[in-house]
């Protein structure tokens, strides 16, 4: 997806994120569940889009030439790039895990 389409699209994705920002530091358990939902499923989307992805692709829908890509010759950066998602989607979500005791659901009355 590229131009006007995927510009709207972050419009939803920036309010969506502000909002669970937002909701974390108000300290809202809602967020924390939120904020590991996105997590996963942007991890998800991630993993299956650059699984298959030829980068030489991705160059020329930056706008590189054909030289400069045929300059990059074969290097595959994509399996590196899967792993750097990977860890980084793993990191974020050992950290929500960590920071759980502060979005414990808050206790009536009865407890």
């Amino acid at each position: 997806m590229t131009g006007a389409s995927a510009r709207a699209l972050l419009v939803p994705i920036i309010l969506v994120t502000g909002a669970i920002a937002w909701g974390l530091y108000r300290g809202r358990r809602i967020a924390w569940v939120a904020a590991i939902v996105t997590v996963v499923v942007g991890l998800a989307f991630a993993l299956l889009t650059f699984r298959d992805f030829d980068f030489r692709d991705l160059q020329r829908v930056m706008g590189a030439s054909e030289e400069e890509i045929a300059l990059m010759g074969n290097i595959d950066i994509m399996p590196g790039l899967v792993g750097v998602w990977a860890a980084t989607g793993l990191l974020w979500l050992v950290y929500l895990w960590w920071i759980r005791k502060y979005f414990r659901a808050p206790r009536t009355a009865a407890s």
